[in-house]
C-alpha cells in the first residue's frame, strides 16, 4: 500500500488512475443464484420489495398533494415544502 504523507497531489491523483478500473471478474448466471435462494430469503426479498414500494407510492402521494395538504394545515405551498425538508 503507498505511503501517502509525502505525496504531491499529482502522485496521488497518479495512485488512483489504476482504482478506477472494475476487476473483470466473471460474473454468475442471475438466474442460477435466484434459484439458489431458500424460501425465508425469497420472503425477506418481497418483504423488503413492498416495503419499497409503499415507500414510492407514499412520496408520490404526498408530492402529488402538496396544495391539499397546505390548505388542511393553513399554511402556504412553500411553507408546506419547507416544513417537509426540516422535519
Amino acid at each position: 500500500m503507498p505511503q501517502y504523507d509525502n505525496m504531491t497531489a499529482r502522485e496521488y491523483l497518479a495512485t488512483r488512475i489504476s482504482s478506477l478500473k472494475p476487476p473483470m471478474t466473471k460474473l454468475e448466471n442471475p438466474i442460477t443464484l435466484l434459484r439458489m435462494l431458500n424460501t425465508q430469503q425469497w420472503l425477506f426479498f418481497l418483504v423488503a420489495f413492498a416495503g419499497w414500494t409503499w415507500d414510492a407510492f407514499d412520496f408520490f402521494t404526498v408530492s402529488l398533494t402538496v396544495s391539499q395538504l397546505a390548505a388542511t394545515f393553513k399554511v402556504t405551498t412553500t411553507g408546506m415544502c419547507s416544513l417537509s425538508i426540516h422535519s
